[in-house]
């Protein structure tokens, strides 16, 4: 008899122990389905466009005028075969005035901005 009581009792007591109350399920959907919100975010954001060789650049230099390079605050006409900008060679470098050549191939705009600006 005590044996019974002591196998329905363990079989009452696990039965009830394995279920999980409904909140909880939705809880673990609700993040599951948060944490894939993440993933397609992360995939699937729009991007700033990345330099690449070939690409045609001017730089506007704040109270440097004559560093500035095809930027509002110069003259040029945009129309020449020529242009006035720098184009970004093969290694992802341009030549800037007064300070060289640099690499910024590979980084979007605001990157770029904050190299320049160390």
């Amino acid at each position: 008899m005590l044996l019974r009581v002591t196998l329905f009792t363990i079989i009452c007591v696990s039965g009830l122990i394995s279920c999980s109350s409904p909140k909880q399920l939705f809880e673990k959907e609700a993040r599951q389905a948060e944490s894939q919100r993440l993933i397609l975010q992360q995939y699937f954001r729009p991007r700033a466009p990345i330099i690449q060789p070939g690409d045609k650049l001017t730089i506007s230099i704040w109270g440097h005028d004559e560093l500035s390079i095809g930027s509002i605050n110069t003259n040029f006409n945009s129309s020449e075969a020529t242009g006035r900008w720098l184009v970004v060679d093969n290694e992802g470098e341009v030549n800037l005035p007064q300070i060289g050549r640099v690499k910024i191939g590979g980084y979007d705009i605001k990157e770029v901005n904050y190299l320049l600006e160390q």
